[in-house]
């Protein structure tokens, strides 16, 4: 089984994701702005060496728990990324957009397989220890 490393940075420093990571934020609040439900990555934001980017989504429920992770692989379908999208138990169509926290990574700067995830609000998430747990399932099973 391929396993995946997930790897938590809090913090912008020495980040190289730090101006990829303003300008994907510049960009969600443009569609928060104009009431779209999609985000929309512009080219610039996706390196031409192919680039994976994760936008964690917080979903509001009474527990304030996360049970699972729904992946979204466009790779296939000539895209340039994979968007994650964490949510809720039982929350399976509509998915309202909250914050982006998390961008990942670019092939040619990690080894392949690991996945850097860039958490602008850690402490909102540290209320739920099985987070990590959740997410490394999730990709394991994704990764086959």
């Amino acid at each position: 089984m391929n396993r995946f490393q997930i790897i938590l940075r809090d913090g912008p420093e020495n980040d190289p994701y730090a101006k990829m990571e303003s300008d994907l934020n510049k960009t969600y609040n443009e569609v928060r702005k104009h009431g779209l439900k999609e985000l929309s990555f512009p080219p610039s934001l996706i390196p031409k060496c192919g680039t994976f980017i994760v936008v964690l989504d917080t979903y509001k429920d009474h527990i304030g728990r996360f049970k699972r992770a729904k992946i979204l692989n466009n790779r296939g379908k000539l895209k340039d990324g994979v968007i994650c999208h964490l949510i809720d138990e039982g929350v399976t169509t509509t998915f309202p957009i909250d914050r982006v926290y998390a961008i990942l990574k670019t092939f040619l700067q990690v080894p392949p397989k690991t996945l850097i995830i860039q958490l602008a609000e850690l402490k909102a998430l540290s209320g739920s220890p099985t987070f990590g747990r959740v997410l490394e399932a999730c990709l394991e099973r994704l990764a086959g």
